[in-house]
Order: structure tokens, then sequence, then C-alpha cells
């Protein structure tokens, strides 16, 4: 649930790109001050220390999350990814994958890294050059990926994913044609992909927007398990998030709030079961079980407090 290592890896390179780099680059020391400010803000550690545990299963305001087709794929026939739901009644998993009922999810999670910094160090990123040796490793390591959740795809890598044969062949995705479901008004947001073959049906997507401006997360429903092996089907949810960024206080309240209301629409049966009802005005899924994936900005250890105790950090 969390990529503090991974985090601190990134933010050490870009300071080192920034002490290098930015000096020389008009305008650039203002981002750099703004990018870099202290992780010690000792009102965040008061506040994690104050934080209520979440309620679960009471559902999330229906204002906030739209339900959409689950997802695209690729559909030779026409030559267009075309929008798609597994019914639930249907054994979908069944039809697709291996004939033994499945004892794994493999998953893989990345931030990417928007191409946006281009603007400020042009060339040092190497967008393009990246953005295609990830299409190749997802294409190549397709086998051992049953689900990714991706960070901070731009409109550029979308369009590259969608275009390239490879992806075409081997994942749905939960966007591909019609980009403001994910990003909204943004330029860039979060995306899922599940390999075509799994043993899973994708029977529905929730993009969630956050309570102040930010970034939407993809919540996709998933059932697991069952078909030819026989076994009981699981609702699994698997979500791609990118919680709010920087250190000072405001900014932990947001990514407080955007984790809770997740935890409120996920609603883990066990947890719903103890729970107020979701009314017509609140959606919830009501999982058996749940994986939340993606940067969670906790810069502070004390911010894992925001993990609640049905969830266990992987990271």
């Amino acid at each position: 649930t969390g990529s503090n290592s991974h985090l601190s890896t990134m933010f050490g390179f870009l300071h080192r790109v920034a002490s290098t780099v930015m000096p020389l680059v008009p305008g650039a020391e203002s981002l750099g001050a703004w990018w870099f400010e202290p992780r010690d803000d000792p009102r965040v550690a008061a506040a994690a220390a104050l934080v209520e545990p979440p309620e679960h299963g009471t559902g999330l305001p229906s204002r906030l999350v739209s339900t959409v087709d689950a997802y695209y794929a690729y559909d030779e026939a026409c030559d267009a990814w075309t929008a798609r739901s597994d019914d639930d009644d249907d054994d979908a998993a069944a039809q697709r994958g291996d004939s033994e009922t499945p004892r794994e999810l493999r998953v893989l999670t990345w931030n990417v890294l928007m191409r946006a910094f281009d603007r400020v160090v042009p060339g040092v990123l190497q967008s393009d050059e990246r953005d295609a040796a990830l299409v190749d490793l997802l294409a190549t390591h397709a086998p051992r990926i049953d689900v990714a959740a991706l960070n901070e795809v731009d409109r550029p890598l979308l369009v590259r994913l969608a275009g390239d044969a490879r992806i075409r062949r081997l994942y749905a995705m939960s966007d591909a044609v019609d980009t403001s479901r994910a990003f909204g008004r943004a330029s860039f947001g979060n995306l899922l992909l599940v390999r075509r073959d799994a043993a899973l049906a994708w029977t529905a997507t929730h993009m969630v927007s956050p309570r102040h401006r930010g970034r939407r997360s993809v919540v996709a429903e998933l059932r697991f398990g069952g078909g030819c092996g026989g076994g009981e089907r699981r609702r699994v949810v698997v979500a791609s998030v990118h919680l709010d960024a920087r250190c000072t206080l405001p900014h932990f309240e947001r990514r407080r709030a955007q984790l809770y209301d997740l935890y409120k629409l996920i609603a883990l049966a066990a947890q719903k079961s103890s729970a107020t009802r979701a009314t017509r005005a609140t959606t919830s899924i009501g999982a058996d079980c749940a994986l939340i994936l993606g940067d969670f900005n906790l810069h502070n250890e004390c911010e894992s407090r925001l993990i609640a105790a049905d969830y266990s950090d992987l990271a």
C-alpha cells in the first residue's frame, strides 16, 4: 500500500538533477523550492497522532463516484478498443485462462512519472524512452502480471499503450479511448490493466473523485476463483490511487480524506455487516478482499496511522 522506498529513490534522483540543472533554467529554482520542501512538519505528526479509525462500509456519497463500463478491450474485428463488462452471472473467468482455479493474484504498482517535468529540465527524464521501456516490460512480463496499477499516466503514454499490438492482445484497460474517465480535467491520471487470459471477471469500474482538487482513483471490481476448477468465487477490489502530494498539514488532511473515502466505498464484507447500511445517496461495494495500490505520498512514518487495521502495508 505504500511506496516510500521508491519515492525516496525518485526524490534523491530529482534532487541531484535539480542541484545541477535548475540553477541554469529560468524559473526552475522556485519549482525546486516548492517540490523539495521540508518533510518533517510537526503539525502533520500532531494531526496523525489524533487520527480517528475510519468508518467502514457506510458507503461513499454517490456524487463522488462515477460507475462506468468495466474496461476497454481491443476488438480485432472492428480494429478498435471497445467498452465491455463481464456479466456477474456468466462465468467469464472460466472461459479465460487456465482451467485450474488460481491460488494467487500477482500485481504490479508503478508511478511512471509524468512528462511534465520535461518542460523544466528538457531531455533529462527521457520520457519517450521510458514510455517505450514500460510498454516492453508490460508485454514481456505479462505472464507474471495479473493486474497492473499505474500512476501519472499521461495522454502520450496512454496512446502508446493503446496502440501497441502486444498490449492490445494481452491486456484489458480501465481507459483507452475516453481519457476523461480517469483524467478528468487533469493532464494525467491512474490506469488499471488486467491480463486478458487471467482467470478474472472484470464486472465494474468506479471513478472516485476527491473532495478537493486532485486525482481520481480508479477502483475495479473483479471476480476471482471459481470456474472449471471449482471453489468459491470471491469479489476482489483493486484500486489504483495517487494520493495528494506535498508535506504540509492541508495536504495531509486531503490524503486522509481520499484514503478514508476508499475504505467507505470498498466496504469489506466483514466491516459492512456491522456498519450503517448504505442508502440510495451512497455507493458501496462490499468486497471480500481488497488491494489498494499506488503512490500514497505518505511522506512521514507517522502517516502510516492512516492505514486501517484491516489492511496490511505490503511495501
